[in-house]
């Protein structure tokens, strides 16, 4: 016999009767039985890449990487006064900013590679004067955003922008123009180390290989970052470019024969 219980603190009891209150009794356990079946089979859909089934199969993770010199360059910098008034300091930032653009174009850098952001305008805390009174001044700035097609550029850019007055260079992003050729190169090479790692599972279990049921992938790697803080008039730095690294890994179910 089954006995069928109310909810937990329902406080309502069961209803019906005679042949009615027993097809109830019936149905409830089925009912129930159900929900937890749904319930314990959650964890083992969940599992990595695929779900358990009555194939045999092998599920496996490959890696690849290539790695290439930089051949362009992203950079920002920031140039800024502080002047008595907001016009005074706004003039003073526009024509840097003038000498700037110009400089650029001349090392040969496309107008449309250079983007000269809108102002900041920060109010400074008073200055006392000796008469006891206090004055305010105003700190204009403005951030330039500079895209170099050839990376043997970069030293003069970064040295010439110093000597006009650039007040910041806060980051030197060095990438390559083939990142999207690079990354498949890289999925290639991880997708042959999965296939690798499957044979050899496969062949100790006197397996071999069958379909794919399924193929993931996921790239890493970043172009490195340099960050500096640059003196007003200071030395402009060379930097070792190194090279970069793209990664990809792939993860793959294969059947089993």
């Amino acid at each position: 016999m089954i006995n069928v219980l109310p909810p937990p603190n329902s406080g309502r009891p069961l209803m019906g009767t005679g042949n009615t209150h027993r097809r109830q009794i019936m149905k409830k356990p089925f009912i129930w039985t159900a929900f937890m079946f749904m319930a314990l089979a959650v964890p083992a859909a969940a599992q990595p890449f695929f779900p358990v089934t009555h194939i045999p199969t092998v599920q496996v993770a490959g890696e690849g990487s290539v790695s290439v010199a930089p051949d362009r360059a992203r950079l920002m910098m920031r140039v800024s006064e502080i002047r008595p008034s907001v016009a005074d300091a706004k003039a003073a930032v526009d024509r840097m900013g003038m000498q700037i653009q110009k400089m650029l174009t001349e090392t040969g850098i496309e107008k449309s590679q250079i983007n000269a952001s809108e102002l900041l305008i920060q109010r400074v805390d008073r200055v006392p004067l000796p008469q006891g009174q206090r004055k305010e001044t105003y700190h204009v700035s403005r951030q330039i955003t500079v895209i170099i097609a050839d990376i043997a550029k970069l030293d003069t850019v970064l040295d010439r922008s110093v000597s006009l007055g650039t007040n910041e260079i806060w980051q030197v992003e060095l990438y390559s123009s083939r990142e999207q050729d690079l990354k498949l190169e890289a999925m290639r090479l991880a997708a042959r180390d999965a296939r690798r790692k499957a044979e050899t599972l496969a062949d100790e279990f006197n397996r071999v290989l069958g379909k794919v049921h399924m193929a993931e992938h996921e790239f890493g790697g970043s172009s490195p970052v340099y960050r500096m803080a640059l003196q007003e008039h200071g030395a402009a730095a060379e930097f070792s470019r190194g090279t970069l690294r793209i990664e990809a890994r792939v993860a793959v179910v294969y059947e089993l024969q």
